[in-house]
Parts: structure tokens; sequence; C-alpha cells
């Protein structure tokens, strides 16, 4: 079974908007400056989007990658939501990323500067890393990925780790995930 999309990546027919899957790739493409903007929209790793913590990964390409694959990014950005009656993070946590148990990914997250986000009953908060594209790929070809931020620990789903996959697949990459 197949899906068509309109030209900036959204899908089309009945039901498209209530039955999308927020792990979905999405591909945004600006011809004035010849980017594509490869994102998923979310990747819940705890809890819901009303209290619990989300994914987005995102990364920027040069070209059009709606129609064919590209030149890989140097980075991706791994955003963090979090969502919760009280702060979760009070300074920039330690990120660790492991795949099939080896460590990929090591740093500090950086949280952003929160305005009055969120509702009066939750408190949102937001975080972000640059990962090299390497990492990313690493990421999309384990069988494991388990995420440390600060306190708190995630493991993606083998449906998670296929959507980072789907992603990926937007570019054409030169780059080893060998060691």
């Amino acid at each position: 079974m197949g899906f068509a999309f309109d030209r900036n990546g959204r899908r089309l027919g009945p039901g498209s908007e209530t039955t999308e899957d927020s792990r979905a790739p999405v591909a945004k493409y600006n011809q004035a400056q010849n980017q594509t903007d490869i994102s998923i929209t979310r990747i819940q790793l705890q809890g819901n989007m009303n209290e619990g913590v989300a994914l987005v990964p995102h990364f920027t390409v040069t070209g059009d990658a709606r129609q064919s694959t590209v030149p890989a990014p140097e980075f991706v950005v791994l955003d963090f939501a979090s969502y919760s009656r009280q702060p979760v993070f009070t300074k920039n946590p330690e990120l660790a990323i492991a795949c099939d148990e080896r460590p990929t990914v090591k740093g500090l997250a950086q949280l952003l500067p929160s305005s009055a986000s969120g509702s009066e009953d939750t408190i949102a908060q937001f975080l972000s890393v640059r990962i090299s594209f390497k990492s990313f790929l690493r990421m999309s070809a384990a069988r494991s990925v388990k995420i440390n931020l600060g306190a708190k620990r995630f493991e993606l789903g083998p449906d998670d780790i296929d959507a980072l996959a789907r992603m990926a697949a937007h570019v054409t990459s030169s780059v080893l995930i060998a060691e």
C-alpha cells in the first residue's frame, strides 16, 4: 500500500491528518535557499504530549531531498522536549547515547531558556544537542539505542529506530558507520 504526498511532504488522502504517524520523516524544501529540512515530528520517549519527554531529530541538506537523495549533512540536531508539573532539568544535562551497547555520543545537551511555555499545570523545557551525521547513522542502523539524558533513561523501540533509518534514507552517505 502506498501513500500520496503534496509538494510540501504532507500526506494526502482521507484520514491523513488524524492517522499520521508522528515518527514519519517530513521533508520540507525551501526553493529560495535550495535546502531541505528533514525532521521527525516526535518520538515519544516517555509519557505523552501532556506529561513526558519527546525527541525531535532534524537536519538540513542542500538540494531537494523530496525528489532524490542528496549529500549527507555534517550534523543532526536532537531536540528534546519535556513536559511536567515540575522542572525536570535545572542545568545542561549530560547526554550519552549507546548503540548496540557501544558508546556512540557523549556530551552535554543545552537547556534552552524557556519563556512562559506550557500551561498553568505543565512546565515545558527544551534541550538541544548537535551530533555528527555518522553518529546518527549508527543510531539508525542499531538494533538497540539507549539514551541517558541527565538522570533520565530511555530506550528507543524498533519503530523509533526504523523512523531514524527512514529519515537517513533521504540522503546518500559515504560515511562509514563501522569503526
